[in-house]
């Protein structure tokens, strides 16, 4: 429940802080006084738009704040932003230009959350809200709520996901089954024509390799010759001076160590000079290459660059594009045994589906009739005494619908296969009919008062916010309002924006606004009124100040009948 409201430079306030009580909590004030002003700065501090510049001229900016409360914290929707104690801190700072700031709990929050938090926080009727009960959505969701088939609604959306899903994933692999069959020739043909080429990582570089040294095979053939001679074959030979002078040393190597360290490296530089001639025979291996050889590397070097060229990749690029070719065909291969998988998939998840929308429907046909009657009865005492109300539900049979039951397919959204409706006729022997086509603004108004009553236990939404429910209506119908509101408020949270007197008297908690001069300027003030002044202000209301022997005991009648009232409805 909400229990403070702060408003600092938003609009014609200054300053004001506000606090609210549980039960039917109800606002008063002269016509133009400023009352809506409460409500619009509360709708902005949860995230709704403005109607008006927000900012109080002469401020940089307004500043918003709301505390609320919640009774069983752990069944919150956004539990996470709720402190140890279950209360819940919002302010909102508007500045004239730039950006402003939402925190929760000293938390930053984006508007989109700060909107969702205001959803789960505070119901709001006004006139917005009273056009959108005539959206079937809405009217669905009241009989979900009447109902308890939030579980039975959470279940059919998770089925309907996953069958999405599964749908789409089948949908996508035929779909790519298709593209690949329609060029299967294509690409038997690219990975033939890959396979005979016979491609290898790193075989261009080697032919490059190869192709240079037979180019160069007559001064190569010249270049080992003379290694040979000079390391190995001619008399005084490299190979032969290292041994002499290794064998010399040796000799006197018990003279020191120096004699001996030479001897050593001799030897070493023998076994260096027998590596460069292990090398220089392998090179001259590779110019002893049979006949026909150069032109053999140069053609197949022509070959891969042919295939280079045609499909304007590397070879490394051209691997890698066979084995994606490779994967085409293994899925137009197997193809059908996947696709049969898929489909037995989507049946099963199709077969599920039905059984939970099946279940949501059978819960919401099961109820619907409760419902109207409920709603009915609830509409008499509001000056519509030979009114009738029902609710409908009704499937929608469709070829190419997602879901379905006993052989029929039926249309289906997020929220199932059922179209609900409410049925509403003002006065007896006339049809019933939509509700939005045939209710006035008033009728309207008292509706949606009769759906709020009937749906005072099933509530999740703290706090019920009422602006204009009033409107058009007086006397009796207007007793009979503050009744309905006063039972709905011993059952959550409301607040009231009223010029009834019969409403305002049935009130727990009774504010009265108004507009007054200070420092050359107007500011709006807020008052609680309690004792003669509530009093005074019933009078005001009743427009009875000139005739006060009369109108005061009849405030006084009105306060106190609704106090009796109050106690037999707690």
């Amino acid at each position: 429940m909400l229990r403070e409201l702060r408003i600092d430079d938003f609009a014609l306030v200054d300053r004001l802080a506000l606090r609210f009580g549980p039960g039917f909590n109800v606002i008063t004030g002269e016509t133009g006084a400023g009352k809506t002003v409460l409500f619009e700065a509360l709708a902005l501090l949860l995230g709704r738009k403005g109607a008006r510049p927000p900012v109080r001229e002469g401020a940089e900016e307004a500043v918003l704040q709301g505390l609320f409360t919640i009774k069983n914290p752990s069944s919150f929707p956004l539990a996470d932003l709720l402190d140890e104690e279950g209360s819940v801190l919002v302010e909102r700072r508007i500045p004239r230009s730039g950006r402003g700031r939402v925190e929760v709990n000293g938390r930053l929050v984006p508007l989109d959350r700060l909107r969702g938090l205001g959803e789960a926080l505070v119901d709001f009727h006004g006139q917005q809200e009273r056009e959108s009960l005539l959206d079937p959505a809405l009217q669905r969701a009241y009989l979900d709520a009447y109902a308890g088939a939030g579980e039975a609604l959470g279940a059919y959306r998770a089925a309907a996901e996953a069958l999405g899903e599964a749908r789409a994933k089948r949908a996508g692999e035929e779909k790519r089954i298709v593209a690949a069959r329609e060029k299967e020739d294509f690409l038997r043909w690219q990975a033939e024509e890959i396979d005979r080429t016979g491609l290898r990582p790193g075989e261009e570089e080697e032919l490059a390799e190869e192709a240079r040294i037979l180019k160069q095979a007559e001064r190569i053939r010249e270049l080992v010759y003379h290694v040979r001679e000079s390391l190995r074959e001619e008399d005084g030979s490299a190979m032969d001076r290292l041994g002499e002078a290794a064998e010399r040393l040796e000799r006197y190597a018990d003279h020191g160590d120096a004699p001996r360290e030479a001897a050593e490296a001799c030897r070493r530089a023998l076994a260096e000079v027998e590596e460069a001639l292990l090398q220089t025979d392998r090179l001259a291996e590779r110019i002893d290459a049979p006949a026909g050889a150069l032109d053999r590397a140069m053609e197949r070097l022509e070959s891969i660059a042919a295939l280079k060229r045609k499909h304007r990749s590397s070879v490394e690029e051209i691997l890698a594009m066979r084995e994606r070719i490779a994967a085409d065909l293994e899925r137009i291969d197997a193809g059908e045994e996947r696709l049969r998988v898929l489909h037995e998939e989507e049946e099963r998840l199709a077969g599920e589906a039905a059984r939970a929308a099946e279940a949501l429907s059978s819960l919401r046909s099961g109820k619907s009739e409760a419902l109207g009657a409920a709603i009915e009865t609830n509409l008499q005492p509001l000056a519509l005494r030979g009114a009738r109300f029902t609710v409908t539900v009704e499937r929608t049979e469709d070829p190419e619908g997602k879901i379905g039951i006993g052989g029929k397919r039926f249309r289906a959204g997020r929220d199932g296969i059922d179209r609900v409706e409410f049925l509403f006729a003002a006065n007896k022997g006339e049809p019933l009919l939509p509700l939005r086509r045939v209710a006035s603004g008033g009728e309207i108004s008292r509706a949606m008062l009769a759906i709020k009553r009937v749906l005072a236990d099933h509530a999740r939404v703290p706090t019920a916010l009422f602006d204009e429910i009033d409107a058009g209506v007086g006397g009796d119908v207007g007793e009979r309002i503050g009744e309905a509101l006063a039972e709905v408020g011993a059952r959550r949270q409301v607040l009231c924006i009223t010029h009834l007197p019969a409403i305002a008297g049935r009130a727990d908690r009774h504010l009265r606004v108004e507009k007054r001069e200070a420092g050359g300027r107007t500011v709006i003030r807020v008052e609680e009124m309690e004792g003669e002044a509530r009093v005074e202000e019933m009078v005001r209301m009743m427009g009875g100040s000139a005739r006060p022997e009369v109108s005061v005991p009849h405030a006084k009648e009105i306060l106190n009948s609704a106090r009796k009232g109050r106690r037999r409805t707690r």
